[in-house]
């Protein structure tokens, strides 16, 4: 679980994070809730494909950090040596 607050740094002004001037976005304000599923399997010790799922449950009007989305789908493949 991660909870962040709604304000974004500006890397022109100064360091991106914790330090640095910030600004609010306008209806940003309020919960965002998303979730990440993932599956996996291994073929054997050395390979295997995991697939991960994300969507928002729950998202403000304007997303502060720009990455607002339908959802997310990731396929791997894995190969260990």
């Amino acid at each position: 679980m991660e909870i962040t607050k709604d304000e974004v740094s500006i890397p022109a002004l100064g360091p991106p994070k914790t330090e640095g001037p910030t600004t609010r976005v306008k209806g940003s304000d309020g919960l965002a809730l998303s979730g990440i599923y993932t599956l996996g399997y291994n073929f054997n010790v050395k390979s295997g494909v995991k697939l991960l799922v994300g969507r928002p449950f729950y998202s403000t009007p304007q997303e502060s950090d720009g990455l607002s989305r339908e959802g997310v789908v990731s396929f791997t493949y894995s190969y260990r040596f």
